[in-house]
């Protein structure tokens, strides 16, 4: 969830350069231990670098998988 509202939260600024965000349809729903503010800003910060050094016109492509044998989110 944390994901996908700051997908949603960045949008209007990729929209800005014309550059697509591309992320699954399903986003891997892991349970996480930690501060839900400091993750979702890391979050942010990663999209907005990622649009800020992409070329206008370009793709951020946004993955996650789980790491079953580990039991954890990647």
């Amino acid at each position: 969830m944390i994901l996908r509202e700051q997908i949603q939260m960045i949008k209007s600024f990729a929209d800005e350069k014309n550059i697509t965000i591309v992320s699954p349809d399903t986003i891997v729903f892991g349970q996480v231990y930690g501060d839900k503010d400091m993750i979702s800003q890391v979050v942010v910060n990663l999209l907005s670098n990622a649009i800020k050094y992409t070329p206008a016109g370009g793709t951020v492509s946004v993955q996650t998988e789980m790491d079953e044998a580990a039991g954890s989110g990647a």
